[in-house]
C-alpha cells in the first residue's frame, strides 16, 4: 500500500491506520487526523507541505484525534471536499507548488470521513525542481515544513537551500579560493599523480606535462593561476588554513546514542585534516583502531579481520568527502563519523542530488555532485594501492558485497533534505552465540543464507521477502524461495496478520501450534480480545486461553487487564 495512495485504499486499510493511531495515542509520520467540523483548519496546509517535502502522507479528515480517534460529530464530507478542492486548485491554491494529491470519502464506523492523500514532490522530477512546497500565506522561509513523526517543522534556511538546488549544476568546486597559492600546495602529491597518469598513458599530459599544466588541466588552478577549490581540498598541504570546518569528525560514544552528560561526551575523538587523501586515510586508520576484530578460520590458518571490512569503511568515507555539499550554507559542516557500541554512522552534509533517489542510489552509475574533485580524486594515488576514488559508480554495489560475505546486515541509508547517512551495523547475523543457537537446535549445517534467515526470525520475531533483502541483500524471488524450503524443512511457519509474513515453527520455539498460531495473530501495538483471536486462529475459546497461560507465564505475551476484566485484551510483549 502506498503510503498516499488513497485512490487504492480499502475499508481495512483506513480500520488499520485508525488502530494504529488508537494504539499510539498520537499521529505519525505518514498519517494525520483532523476533526474539520464546520471548516478545514489552516493548520492542514502546514501538513500538506510537510507531507509533500518528506515521504508523502494520508490527511484523515472527519476523525477526532483529542476524543480518541473517534469520527468528528458534526463532519461535512461535501463541504470539506469543496475546501480540498479550493486550495490546491489552480485560481489560487493555498500552497505553491501543488503537489500530486487524491481525495476520497469513506465510511468509517457508521460516519462518513475523507481522506487527503498528498505524494511527495521528490518522487517526481518536474515537481521536485519546484520544490519546495510552501504555503503561500505564510512565504517561503517561513511556510516551508518537513514531517517528522506526528510533527511538522520548518525547514532551516540550509534545507530549503538544498531543495531550491538540488538540480542545478553545483560548481562550488570550482570557486577561486582568495588569498591561496601554489605554495599552499602539496608538490610532492602533484608529482605522484603525475607518475600515475604517465604510468597510464593518460592523454591528460599530451602537449605541456609540466606541474603547473598538469594542475591546469585537472581545474586545480585556473588559467590565470589562481587556485581553486578543487586543487586546494585536493592537493592543498593545509586547506584549514582557509576552511576551518572541513575535516572529517570521527568519535567513539559509550552506548548506542550520544551521551546527553556534557562531562562524557565520547569516549574518544579524533579530528582528521589535510587534503582529501590524508583526510580519508587518517579517518579510516582512526575509525579500524576504534573497532573490535575478530578471528576467522581459513584453512588451517586463522586470521583477523575487522568487524567492518576496511573496504566498506573506505567507499562510505570517501563517498561522504567527495559527495558532500560543499556550498556556501554547508561550508562550515565537517563530515561526522560516529562509532556507536552496535554501529557505525557516517554522516556528511548535503542530501541527495540530482535524480538520486533511494531505489537507485545502486544502479551503477556514477553522478558526482562536485565532478572535479571527483575526477581528481581517480587519479590520486592511495596510501596502498590503486586510486582513492573509481568514479564509476560501483561503490555501493562492492559495499553491499563485502558485508554480504562477512554475514553482516546490508548497509542502511538515512536520507534528509540535507543530510546523507549511511549506517553500518557492527555485529553480524552470524556470530559465535548464532551458531550455538543454530546447533542447539540440529541445524548448525544450514547454508548461509538459510541460517540468518532463522536468525532474522529470531530476532524480529517475523521476516518477510522484503524485510530479507533489505538486510541480507537476498533478491525477493530467491528469499521467497529459501522461506518456502524452510517452511517445507518444519523451520518456519507463515503467520496469520498477512501474506508472506512467516515466524519460528512450534519445534523451534518449544510452544504448542496453538501457541504459535497465537503469537502469528498478536501484535506489540494493536490489542486483540479472545472473540478476535477464535476469528482469526479458528480454534475454540477453551483452547486459546489455555495456549495464552504458557505465553503470559513465558513473558511472550502481555495481557491488557486483570482475568476478571471484560476488557481483557492480549498484545505481543515488545522485549519477551
Amino acid at each position: 500500500m502506498t503510503v498516499w495512495n488513497v485512490e487504492n485504499f480499502s475499508d481495512e486499510d483506513i480500520n488499520a491506520i485508525v488502530e494504529r493511531l488508537r494504539a499510539q495515542g498520537s499521529d505519525d509520520n505518514d498519517c494525520e487526523a483532523k476533526a474539520a467540523v464546520g471548516k478545514l483548519n489552516k493548520d492542514v496546509w502546514n501538513t500538506v507541505s510537510a507531507f509533500a517535502n518528506t515521504d508523502g502522507g494520508v490527511i484523515l479528515l472527519g476523525i477526532d484525534e483529542t476524543s480518541g480517534f473517534i469520527p468528528a460529530q458534526g463532519f461535512d464530507p461535501n463541504k470539506i471536499i469543496d475546501s480540498v478542492d479550493n486550495g490546491l486548485g489552480d485560481k489560487a491554491p493555498r500552497v505553491e507548488p501543488v503537489p500530486t494529491f487524491q481525495v476520497r470519502r469513506f465510511t468509517f464506523e457508521g460516519a462518513p470521513i475523507v481522506a487527503l492523500g498528498i505524494a511527495s514532490m521528490s518522487e517526481e522530477t518536474q515537481k521536485a525542481k519546484r520544490m519546495p512546497c510552501f504555503v503561500v500565506d505564510q512565504g517561503i522561509t517561513k511556510g516551508s515544513y518537513k514531517r517528522l513523526d506526528d510533527k511538522n517543522k520548518h525547514l532551516t534556511a540550509h534545507e530549503i537551500y538544498q531543495l531550491q538546488h538540488r538540480y542545478e549544476s553545483d560548481f562550488s568546486d570550482q570557486q577561486i579560493v582568495e588569498d591561496a597559492a601554489i605554495e599552499d600546495l602539496d608538490m610532492p602529491l602533484v608529482n605522484s599523480v603525475i607518475e600515475r597518469l604517465h604510468a597510464s598513458q593518460s592523454r591528460l599530459l599530451n602537449g605541456d606535462n609540466s606541474a603547473l599544466a598538469v594542475l591546469r588541466k585537472l581545474n586545480s588552478l585556473n588559467r590565470a593561476g589562481e587556485v581553486v577549490f578543487s586543487g586546494l581540498m585536493c592537493f592543498g598541504v593545509y586547506p584549514q588554513q582557509f576552511f576551518p570546518q572541513l575535516f572529517i569528525d570521527v568519535a567513539k560514544h559509550p552506548g548506542q546514542q550520544k551521551s546527553a552528560d556534557p562531562e562524557v561526551r565520547f569516549d574518544h575523538r579524533k579530528v582528521c585534516e589535510g587534503h582529501i587523501k590524508d583526510q580519508i586515510e587518517d579517518a579510516i586508520g582512526a575509525t579500524l583502531s576504534l573497532l573490535n576484530t575478530r578471528y576467522v578460520e581459513r584453512g588451517r590458518t586463522v586470521e583477523q579481520e575487522p568487524e567492518i571490512p576496511e573496504v566498506v569503511l573506505r567507499e562510505a568515507i570517501t563517498n561522504a568527502v567527495m559527495h558532500r555539499d560543499y556550498g556556501p550554507v554547508s561550508i562550515s559542516e565537517q563530515v561526522a563519523i560516529d562509532i556507536f557500541s552496535d554501529r557505525v554512522e557516517i554522516r556528511n552534509p548535503g542530501g541527495l542530488w540530482g535524480d538520486r533517489t533511494l531505489d537507485n542510489l545502486d544502479d551503477g552509475r556514477s553522478v558526482p555532485r562536485n565532478q572535479f574533485i571527483a575526477k581528481t580524486l581517480s587519479y590520486v594515488p592511495a596510501r596502498d594501492k590503486g586510486t582513492i576514488a573509481e568514479n564509476q559508480g560501483s561503490g555501493i554495489r562492492r559495499m553491499q558485497a563485502a558485508m554480504k560475505q562477512h554475514g553482516l546486515p546490508q548497509p542502511q541509508f538515512k536520507i534528509e533534505i540535507g543530510a546523507f547517512t549511511v549506517v553500518l551495523h557492527r555485529h553480524g547475523l552470524l556470530n559465535p552465540e548464532a551458531q550455538r543457537w543454530l546447533e542447539k537446535l540440529g541445524i548448525g549445517d544450514l547454508s548461509p543464507e538459510r541460517a540468518q534467515v532463522m536468525l532474522l526470525a529470531r530476532e524480529y520475531r517475523e521476516v518477510t521477502p522484503q524485510l530479507i533483502r533489505s538486510v541480507l541483500g537476498i533478491d525477493s524471488d530467491e528469499a521467497r524461495e529459501e522461506l518456502g524450503e524452510l517452511v517445507s524443512e518444519g523451520l518456519l511457519t507463515e503467520h496469520q496478520r498477512g501474506p508472506e509474513r512467516y515466524g519460528l515453527s512450534a519445534d523451534v520455539l518449544g510452544l504448542t501450534p496453538v501457541q504459535v498460531g497465537i503469537l502469528g495473530v498478536l501484535e506489540v501495538d494493536v490489542e486483540h480480545n479472545i472473540h478476535q483471536l477464535m476469528d482469526k486462529t479458528g480454534y475454540s475459546a477453551s483452547t486459546i486461553r489455555y495456549g495464552l497461560r504458557g505465553l503470559i507465564d513465558s513473558g511472550r505475551v502481555q495481557p491488557t487487564a486483570p482475568p476478571t476484566s471484560r476488557s481483557r485484551a492480549y498484545v505481543l510483549n515488545p522485549q519477551p
